[in-house]
């Protein structure tokens, strides 16, 4: 995708980048190319006026955290943080259901939060007792609205799609680093 004659990169061409610069002794990279190309990126996705509050924009989020590290970057990886964080107040209701009004998308952005949680908890960082705590609460939606057959409902943009047999971590406040 362009965009301003900027080539902005899809989630799986962005991983595709990273996964060549771990290869750069196999593949001729220009690194100096490539970390701009990076920088780049990066200041797309910062921009307040390329962000909405809502699941693809968490995904936005994810990135600038993962490249923040990548490139050592505190803004980069505070702004992703922040965002997440901000998005979480947004895409919840207080009683755990996402605002979507789809068990398929609350399903996605609950995994989305996990795997963030897990991958701040490997950089000793965690989004906080309070957001864990609702994230639990949330991990208990998707079972109440569940049919007998442990099928999701076919709400919003859901499918018919199965609860599964998926265990979903619950996140202890006593992993948390706060």
């Amino acid at each position: 995708m362009k965009c301003s004659g900027m080539i902005i990169l899809q989630p799986t061409e962005f991983k595709i980048l990273l996964f060549s610069l771990s290869l750069k002794n196999i593949l001729e990279v220009d690194e100096k190319k490539y970390f701009n190309l990076l920088k780049k990126h990066g200041e797309f996705l910062m921009d307040d006026k390329n962000y909405k509050y809502n699941n693809h924009s968490l995904m936005m989020d994810r990135s600038l955290m993962i490249l923040g590290n990548i490139l050592d970057n505190r803004e980069l990886f505070n702004t992703g943080y922040r965002r997440a964080k901000e998005t979480f107040w947004y895409s919840f209701s207080s009683k755990g259901g996402h605002l979507e009004n789809s068990p398929d998308y609350h399903r996605m952005v609950v995994k989305m939060y996990q795997e963030m949680e897990e991958y701040l908890n490997k950089h000793e960082q965690t989004f906080g007792e309070i957001i864990n705590k609702k994230l639990n609460v949330a991990l208990e939606f998707l079972p109440v609205i569940s049919r007998p057959d442990k099928r999701l409902p076919a709400l919003g943009d859901s499918g018919n799609s199965a609860l599964g047999r998926k265990k979903y971590l619950k996140i202890s406040p006593m992993m948390s680093l706060v």
